[in-house]
């Protein structure tokens, strides 16, 4: 007997990259759970993004983001998996050192980025994030 049913959103329920999803799905996933059949949205993408795209029905579904990094529901956080500061301080500092590379790092919430003068993220794209300078939040 099923009891969950997982699925990838980008080039599976959405185009890759999208941001809309076709409704019909909503009702089909709220029928899922009346058979006691939960869903999963799974995604590299991040918790609040998957949840935006499931808005009407996104109390009723469970979550997988951040390429499995993150794991809720019903708004709260079931299991995460963060990197060690240290860890992400290195990171930022490596990828300074290559030219017109720019850095997005992401977490449940909200995501953050490294400023660079380059920055993409920065300079025009629709995330709105804190902005990170040296791995320390300013």
């Amino acid at each position: 007997m099923i009891k969950l049913i997982a699925s990838d959103i980008d080039g599976t329920l959405v185009p890759d990259g999208s941001d809309k999803i076709n409704p019909e799905i909503f009702p089909v996933i709220l029928q899922l759970k009346k058979q006691g059949i939960y869903f999963v949205a799974a995604s590299g993408r991040q918790w609040k993004s998957i949840e935006r795209l499931f808005e009407p029905i996104k109390d009723e579904i469970f979550y997988i983001a951040e390429n499995g990094a993150y794991v809720g529901a019903r708004g709260r956080e079931l299991f995460t998996v963060p990197m060690a500061p240290d860890v992400v301080k290195e990171i930022i500092k490596d990828a300074r050192k290559i030219p017109e590379c720019d850095l997005m790092l992401s977490g449940p919430c909200t995501p953050s980025y490294a400023k660079h003068q380059n920055n993409w993220v920065y300079k025009g794209s629709n995330v709105k994030g804190n902005c990170v300078y040296n791995g320390l939040n300013k």
